[in-house]
């Protein structure tokens, strides 16, 4: 009888991965922000924590939209935390707010699991 041959594991994707956000995010931070919301893109709870965020543009609602959809495609969830009143009115008017799962903070979705990653992504500081 033969014994089965030792299979390498596959590195684990996190059960969650928070993205966070620092100051301002326009055009010019296109292309990091979709890298790193590639990154997420094996978890199966995303947190976008926008609590330290200033200013987003129609082009970080854009990035938001694509990931909440590519999210919803694999079955996992997109979470967005620490929405502060100025970017909130930009989701109420463009009426964002109905598409996406808005939470006061990730405390409470990362506190009980295991496998949680961490990014924080810095734009233009505010001066």
């Amino acid at each position: 009888m033969r014994s089965p041959e030792p299979q390498d594991a596959a590195p684990q994707a996190p059960a969650v991965f928070v993205i966070r956000l620092e100051g301002e995010f326009d055009i010019a931070d296109r292309e990091p922000l979709i890298e790193a919301f590639a990154t997420a893109n094996s978890a199966g709870l995303v947190v976008i924590d926008l609590e330290r965020v200033d200013y987003i543009d129609s082009t970080v609602l854009s990035c938001l939209v694509t990931l909440h959809r590519s999210t919803q495609q694999r079955g996992a969830e997109l979470v967005l935390v620490g929405v502060n009143n100025h970017v909130h009115r930009l989701f109420e008017v463009t009426e964002l707010h109905a598409l996406f799962t808005i939470r006061e903070s990730a405390k409470e979705l990362t506190e009980s699991r295991a496998g949680v990653r961490r990014l924080t992504i810095q734009g233009r500081s505010v001066n």
